[in-house]
């Protein structure tokens, strides 16, 4: 076999499959290059990458810079010992930051049992982790979010937040806040957009309280100034739905009773309903809400009918349809995230679809509970805790 450092090269070099150059950041990987995407990742998993062969040691700039980030979090930790240049860069912070921002396959989902013990089911033994019930923590917790590989859980006696990397085992105990976030309060773990590329990826662990019924205040913790922050602004939304929290271009996003997405944006204080749903999201439709390729989405079942939509525009008035097909499950879907893909029941089994409704992988049966509402979709990065 080749040295390892000859294995990951001229897919960046000499592009013999056709797969292109890596996307710099999510919106490049929108104009037509998923399937390019695919067959990388492809390569990547099965090693065939590895195969491809280099001649030039100045050919690792190449790699680093654009292989390394669309690689599986957990490939690349093991090629940190392939020579201490390469552990430098895999564990530094640049790398780190732009894993994240590669719009990535679902890795697994996490779920609470009756007991609320934690279980973790990979989709492939690649986006496997550590130790997928976090026993490394203080103390059990609970998941309340789950974003571009940070978790953001609570501990189930202290009620202390932490913020988590499973892949890498990282964690970090937040500040208490400043409010009492009591039953019913919902939770986003939110990343700074734009993304500027300053080493560090910043975010926010977004909290929505309700103080009287039907009424909801924000306070939200930054990683930028490890603090928390109250907002200002009182939201009318009656009962906020507490296991559809997402995040995309700077916004928490989570489903209502009231039949409207409610969205707060932890930098500039405000909230809004988000306006003008796709025809159909209501009534006997069901719908729930996700990321796709770093902007929210919505899939709608129908009886066999699936439709999926993303938010076209940042004033939160247009939805665009992108993809539709005939499902095989009269369940709704599950929150999902990162690539252009669903996350859907198939009798006793979850499955991934693409927007043509081509099943990609599957979770079998008795790798999860019978249906349960709280899944937490989990995309496997190499992003820092940013410890204090």
């Amino acid at each position: 076999m080749m040295p390892m450092t000859d294995l990951v090269v001229a897919a960046a070099e000499e592009d013999i499959f056709g797969i292109g150059p890596a996307a710099s950041s999510p919106s490049d990987s929108e104009t037509g290059t998923e399937e390019d995407d695919d067959r990388f990742d492809e390569l990547a998993d099965t090693g065939e990458i590895l195969d491809l062969g280099a001649k030039k040691r100045e050919d690792f700039l190449k790699i680093r810079c654009l292989v390394f980030p669309r690689l599986p979090a957990k490939i690349l930790l093991r090629f940190r010992s392939v020579s201490p240049e390469w552990n430098h860069w895999i564990s530094g912070p640049f790398l780190a930051y732009s894993h994240s921002l590669q719009p990535r396959s679902v890795s697994g989902l996490f779920f609470h049992l009756p007991d609320n013990s934690l279980r973790y089911s990979p989709f492939d033994p690649y986006h496997s982790i550590p130790n997928p019930n976090l026993s490394f923590l203080p103390e059990p917790v609970v998941i309340k979010s789950s974003t571009r590989g940070l978790l953001c859980c609570r501990g189930q006696e202290s009620l202390d937040y932490y913020v988590v990397n499973p892949t890498t085992t990282t964690w970090t105990l937040l500040p208490q806040p400043a409010i009492e976030h009591g039953n019913g309060s919902v939770v986003a773990v939110v990343f700074d957009e734009p993304l500027v590329y300053n080493f560090n990826a910043e975010y926010h662990v977004v909290v929505a309280s309700p103080i009287i019924d039907g009424a909801y205040c924000f306070e939200s913790f930054s990683s930028a100034t490890w603090a928390w922050k109250v907002g200002t602004e009182i939201c009318p939304a009656e009962e906020v739905v507490g296991v559809s929290g997402v995040a995309a271009c700077g916004w928490a996003y989570w489903r209502t009773t009231i039949g409207l997405v409610l969205g707060y944006h932890p930098a500039a204080d405000t909230w809004r309903f988000l306006d003008g749903l796709p025809d159909g999201v209501e009534g006997e439709t069901w719908w729930e809400l996700g990321e796709m390729t770093g902007r929210a989405s919505v899939t709608c079942t129908r009886e066999s009918d699936v439709e999926v939509y993303v938010l076209e525009d940042e004033a939160g008035r247009c939805w665009r349809r992108v993809g539709d097909f005939k499902g095989v499950t009269e369940r709704p879907a599950l929150r999902s995230q990162g690539k252009a893909e669903v996350l859907m029941w198939q009798d006793t089994r979850v499955v991934v679809r693409d927007l043509n409704g081509r099943k990609l992988r599957e979770l079998g049966e008795g790798h999860v509970p019978e249906y349960c509402a709280d899944f937490i979709p989990y995309v496997s990065t190499l992003v820092d805790v940013k410890r204090d």
